[in-house]
């Protein structure tokens, strides 16, 4: 399953992709690949255009260990993601 959803993804299928992915996490739990697929959920949530699912997506993944790669790419996308923030709203010292 996971691998047509990545395939899906792949040929632009976003809907389609985010199906499996569900469809991965929900009725595989003990799967050696839900914390892959709770990324890939995460770049097809993005690709379709919900950034704020995609956000949810990877802020699961900061309950992985702080060395998983997945987790790294997950603190990556969450900083790339957040609105910067205007210097002007900093507190003054």
């Amino acid at each position: 399953v996971y691998f047509i959803g990545y395939m899906k993804f792949l040929q632009g299928h976003y809907d389609q992709a985010l199906l499996h992915f569900h469809e991965v996490i929900e009725q595989y739990k003990l799967s050696n690949r839900t914390d892959e697929t709770r990324w890939w959920l995460g770049v097809t949530f993005e690709r379709s255009g919900d950034i704020n699912a995609a956000i949810d997506s990877y802020k699961i993944l900061l309950d992985l260990p702080p060395q998983n790669p997945i987790r790294v790419k997950a603190e990556l996308r969450l900083e790339e993601l957040s609105p910067e923030k205007d210097p002007k709203e900093s507190p003054v010292s």
